[in-house]
């Protein structure tokens, strides 16, 4: 179903270049999580909202199918720290590789670096740098727990 002439602007004006949107439905098998974060790129006469997701993919959200919404800044930090918390608690091997998966788990495309004894950094696709504060678990020198992540 092609929308009218007034819908295609009501969108292009709703959802102009640079938006920050939150998807919400998305009915393709290669859609990014429910969820996820990205950035408005174009709006087409089909009424395709062309986005760049924060995990790296680019789908386009297609008219009277999938949904999305705008949100703001502050939307956006209060989803994103929602986040951080689920990361405490987590068990991983102790290596950088080991804590990538688990942040790409978290839609987000990361690079890790260790600062220290059992602290690292990571640097996320969204720009944004995360300390990631572990300790070893008892039972094995090989695992380690994360017991806090916080903005740097």
């Amino acid at each position: 179903m092609l929308p009218s002439e007034e819908n295609i602007k009501r969108l292009k004006s709703n959802y102009p270049e640079g938006t920050r949107v939150k998807l919400l439905k998305m009915t393709d098998n290669y859609a990014p999580p429910l969820g996820c974060f990205g950035t408005v790129v174009d709006v087409d006469d089909w009424g395709t909202i062309f986005v760049h997701w924060d995990n790296g993919s680019g789908l386009g959200l297609v008219y009277g199918e999938d949904a999305c919404l705008p949100v703001t800044p502050e939307e956006e930090s209060e989803a994103f720290e929602e986040r951080l918390q689920g990361f405490v608690g987590q068990v991983v091997f102790n290596h950088v590789s080991a804590l990538e998966a688990l942040l790409n788990a978290y839609e987000q495309e990361s690079e890790v670096t260790p600062l220290g004894n059992f602290i690292f950094e990571a640097a996320i696709s969204n720009q944004k740098k995360l300390i990631i504060e572990t300790e070893p678990m008892e039972d094995t020198e090989r695992k380690i727990k994360i017991i806090r992540v916080h903005m740097k």
